[in-house]
């Protein structure tokens, strides 16, 4: 979000105070305090506001708090006095009042300025208001109809010009602040999400963490299922089976590609080494090295490289922080999902998740940790190398250095041998566990 107001009133002794004046004032203060929460704090939904069905029928809010992009505070819940979760069982058809607050995120066509079909989930049973139904919420068959659940900030502006028995002063306006509850179709929700992906930031907005725009990632395990292996050539293919140019360039290489793209943000000043890779394939598609016992030491290389894969995954997965988020994400509304879905057991793309400000959970020190975890991968990927037939042979020195098996991060593993870990700038023993590294501790 942007400042637009750049200048506020400073009152004088004996000034003739007029209603400009003060709302230069209001503006100001209001848009400072709307900064703060979008600029410095974040944006969507912080706690609760989950959507939870209630039978086929009824639709359950949760008691919760969130941001919108231009910075209104929603606490939602509010019954005499006190937060409780709402459940509705009837709804009406809902129209923007024409000499209103216009609001053009609910457009369905910005040239003649007119909305999205919308409806308020309502309680009690005021007029004009329906039962809610399983079909209605559903779509009646048609998934693109299906409901999804908006909390609308409404700004009502209401004249108060009424003469009293006493007096006809002008009394000014009041602007009514209500948190509606509405419905919209899931595909004008799409049309919406479009329009905000077309925005910076806006890919992020329904995300509840960048771990999720990262592609699963597995290798086969070498000769399982058990078979039977009688000959080094058959251990050999075995090997390649699992070694090959469509798995390295369609998996591997694609998945890290899309992780430089994801991250290219905090990414300036590395380049991904992964385009000018060119493993040593056969006319067959799938690797060919000169020496048999050379197939296991490629085998591993890119095991581990599939395991820093994953450390990033988890490490960027927390760093889904937006510096001054665009304005016009979702002005005066918040997605909370399916009116169909229970929001606090799965994860919705129409739901806009937490953005935190970079001020909030040391985004700082994560950077810094992301930048150095691809940049051991690129280091692995250059500083590798199959030990030379002569190493193996009877008589030369074997040194086992302990080490930790399983799922476990590959930065709280020890160093394959292969590696080269002093060449290169920096190199791959301060780059393998940034946080050791940190705190001075990278040899140990």
């Amino acid at each position: 979000m942007l400042p637009k107001e750049f200048t506020y009133p400073r009152f004088e002794a004996n000034q003739v105070l007029q209603s400009k004046h003060l709302n230069d004032l209001f503006e100001y203060l209001d848009e400072q305090n709307r900064l703060t929460r979008t600029n410095l704090i974040g944006i969507g939904i912080v706690c609760g506001l989950d959507v939870i069905p209630v039978g086929t029928t009824q639709v359950r809010i949760t008691r919760g708090a969130g941001v919108t992009s231009e910075g209104y505070l929603i606490t939602y819940g509010e019954t005499n006095g006190q937060l409780t979760d709402k459940t509705f069982a009837r709804f009406r058809e809902f129209a923007l009042p024409p000499d209103g607050t216009p609001y053009p995120a609910f457009y369905s066509d910005p040239a003649t300025q007119t909305y999205f079909p919308l409806w308020e989930l309502v309680e009690d049973t005021p007029a004009g208001s329906q039962a809610l139904t399983a079909n209605f919420l559903s779509g009646n068959g048609n998934p693109s109809n299906g409901k999804v659940v908006v909390l609308y900030v409404d700004l009502d502006e209401e004249k108060l010009k009424n003469c009293s028995p006493n007096s006809c002063d002008d009394k000014g306006n009041e602007v009514k602040v209500a948190f509606r509850a509405l419905l919209l179709r899931r595909q004008d929700a799409d049309i919406m999400l479009t329009r905000a992906a077309a925005l910076a930031g806006g890919t992020s907005v329904n995300l509840p963490n960048l771990e999720a725009q990262f592609a699963d990632m597995r290798m086969r395990r070498f000769d399982v299922p058990a078979t039977t292996l009688s000959s080094t050539t058959q251990v050999i293919e075995a090997y390649r089976d699992i070694l090959t140019k469509d798995f390295i360039e369609n998996i591997l290489k694609k998945n890290w590609t899309d992780a430089f793209s994801l991250l290219s943000g905090v990414l300036t000043g590395i380049s991904n080494g992964f385009l000018a890779w060119n493993p040593p394939y056969g006319a067959d598609g799938k690797i060919t090295l000169p020496e048999p016992f050379q197939y296991q030491y490629y085998y591993d290389p890119l095991s581990d490289l599939m395991q820093a894969y994953d450390e990033l995954k988890r490490e960027a997965g927390e760093l889904l922080a937006v510096c001054c988020p665009n304005e016009a994400l979702f002005p005066r509304h918040l997605f909370l999902g399916f009116a169909t879905e229970n929001t606090a057991q799965v994860m919705s793309q129409y739901r806009h998740y937490f953005l935190p400000s970079p001020a909030l959970g040391n985004a700082k020190g994560k950077v810094a940790t992301v930048r150095a975890l691809v940049q051991k991968a690129l280091r692995m990927l250059d500083r590798y190398g199959v030990p030379a037939l002569s190493s193996l042979e009877k008589g030369n020195e074997i040194r086992i250095t302990p080490s930790h098996l399983g799922r476990g991060r590959l930065s709280s593993k020890a160093i394959p041998y292969y590696f080269d870990i002093v060449g290169g700038n920096p190199n791959l023993l301060d780059l393998w566990n940034p946080e050791r590294t940190r705190f001075g501790k990278a040899n140990q």
